[in-house]
């Protein structure tokens, strides 16, 4: 089947590949704001993302930000903070807690500020209009597209760090018109020019903050991530979901990843991570450990393999694979374990080394 957007059921689609992914992710695009690709470890996600944000951005870099979401990480860092600086008209080289951009604040004031000179440019009989006015008069003739991704997105609290984004970040509440009131709203924000804080001499986000109608954000998670259960039910309908599964997925994309490997050898492989993942998620063994699809093997573990040596799959089942199968299983009986390790091994047809 010839791919393209138009045959393309974001809901159904289940032949994955590098190529088809950012078809996907293409197609998402057009309806939603904001998408997140959930799936296994090693199944390719935020490879796909930046690869596709690559791709639609060019040699244009700055227009894409990426950022990696941790346990301590919080609306400060994300939208904005009390931070200590050096002031630049101080007197005294001591440092003052002012107002400034987190990442993602800082993210969109770049892409107001772009918008609005391009709305200045094509429009200079009416560079005179307060911003407000003219912004507002001509944003929806602003598309070119800016990209802000979020890896391991489930790893901070949410809640905490989205702040009053679980308004603004809909697709129906996106633009100048749509401004709200952030945290420290009544005060000043700063931004470092030489080391030094100085106050922003032209504050797009004086009268609100607003999330651009042309910024796209993308997420990625690990299903079994133990800090899944922070992202609630509100903030989950605001993205749209996509799902990665492993044993769809490895076929195309190790024929893509090892295209020095004849077909049949890559169709061995691709079943014999099959069967490895069916262990995993179909097994006595597997389901007495309380393991799932979630816990499959990604195929990005097998992208250093030589399928020319024997001893090669071996290798990086004993080296790779296994610290994470024992991760997977930490604090079950070890005779459990080593049974359960031990089938894995034989469904890829290789030696367990104890």
């Amino acid at each position: 089947m010839q791919l393209n957007k138009e045959n393309i059921d974001i809901n159904k689609f289940t032949e994955y590949s590098q190529s088809s992914i950012k078809l996907i992710l293409d197609k998402a695009i057009e309806k939603h704001k904001q998408i997140i690709l959930t799936g296994a470890p090693g199944t390719g996600k935020t490879y796909n993302v930046r690869s596709y944000v690559s791709d639609q951005i060019k040699l244009n870099k700055d227009r894409s930000e990426f950022v990696q979401f941790h346990p301590s990480y919080d609306y400060s860092d994300f939208i904005e903070g009390l931070r200590p600086v050096i002031l630049d008209e101080a007197t005294i080289e001591e440092p003052t807690f002012v107002k400034m951009d987190g990442i993602f604040k800082a993210f969109c004031r770049k892409v107001v500020s772009e918008n609005y000179d391009k709305i200045k440019a094509k429009n200079p009989t009416k560079v005179n209009l307060p911003f407000s006015k003219l912004y507002k008069k001509y944003e929806d003739d602003c598309t070119d597209k800016y990209f802000f991704i979020i890896d391991e997105i489930n790893r901070a609290d949410l809640s905490k760090v989205f702040g009053e984004l679980m308004f603004g970040i809909e697709k129906s509440y996106r633009g100048i018109e749509n401004s709200f009131q952030t945290q420290y709203k009544n005060l000043k924000t700063y931004e470092l020019a030489n080391g030094k804080g100085k106050i922003i001499d032209f504050d797009c986000f004086s009268e609100g903050f607003f999330i651009p109608k042309n910024l796209y954000i993308i997420g990625t998670m690990n299903d079994i991530d133990r800090s899944v259960e922070s992202f609630d039910f509100a903030l989950r309908r605001r993205f749209k979901w996509i799902e990665i599964k492993t044993n769809e997925v490895a076929h195309i994309s190790l024929t893509e990843i090892l295209n020095n490997s004849s077909p049949e050898q890559i169709n061995t492989l691709v079943d014999k991570i099959k069967k490895m993942n069916n262990v995993i998620s179909d097994s006595v063994e597997g389901r007495k450990l309380g393991l799932s699809e979630a816990y499959h093997i990604g195929h990005a573990y097998f992208k250093k393999v030589d399928l020319n040596n024997p001893l090669s799959l071996k290798n990086i089942f004993n080296k790779n694979i296994v610290p994470i199968l024992k991760e997977y299983t930490r604090g079950r009986q070890q005779s459990d374990i080593n049974d359960f390790i031990a089938k894995c091994a034989e469904a890829l047809e290789v030696e367990y080394e104890k």
